[in-house]
């Protein structure tokens, strides 16, 4: 196993929730195995006038390219190996990794209360993973936790389940390699 581990500020270690290893494992397999190139065919897949609109909307945010946005897109980078860069990850998601559905309000305050814990961990998770999912068939999807009634490609699905996944290791932030706590994973010595 290589679970990592390093200390916040305050000394306190720091952990990599044991099964995201696996989960890990499984999405590079998949990425791996994917056929075609994921940037080009994504992009084919997604509506152009709805990118569009999200982009304009998470731009009016202020948060695409945000320190959180980023964070998402080095999280996607990591999950799929480098073959999906955190670049397209922002651009064929611009609201990726918000607390919520979508850019609208509701998302932006939901956001502004969830800055660190549980939820904004899950919420780069949830986000990183339903999104592979439901436009490549890479990966567990929204229900990575295996905790759900809905199905891996329903936004609704695994949301409890993945922020009670999430409590025991608030400081861990998904897209971050833990032995280098502040460098995005996208940005890290390979």
């Amino acid at each position: 196993s290589r679970s990592q581990s390093a200390s916040d500020a305050s000394g306190k270690d720091i952990q990599e929730p044991p099964g995201f290893e696996a989960i890990e494992r499984r999405v590079q397999g998949d990425a791996r195995s994917y056929g075609g190139n994921l940037a080009d065919d994504i992009t084919s897949r997604l509506s152009p006038d709805k990118l569009a609109q999200e982009t304009a909307q998470s731009q009016a945010l202020g948060y695409y390219g945000s320190p959180t946005h980023q964070l998402y897109g080095g999280l996607v980078e990591r999950l799929t190996d480098g073959r999906l860069s955190a670049a397209d990850a922002l651009r064929l998601n611009p609201c990726g990794g918000l607390v919520g559905a979508g850019c609208g309000t509701s998302s932006q305050l939901l956001s502004a209360v969830f800055r660190s814990g549980p939820v904004y961990q899950h919420a780069l998770l949830h986000d990183a993973l339903g999104f592979l999912r439901t436009t490549s068939g890479i990966g567990p999807g929204y229900t990575y936790t295996g905790f759900s009634f809905l199905a891996a490609t329903s936004p609704l699905g695994g949301q409890l389940s993945g922020i009670f996944w999430h409590i025991p290791y608030r400081g861990w932030i998904p897209g971050i390699s833990v032995a280098s706590t502040l460098v995005p994973w996208s940005q890290r010595s390979r």
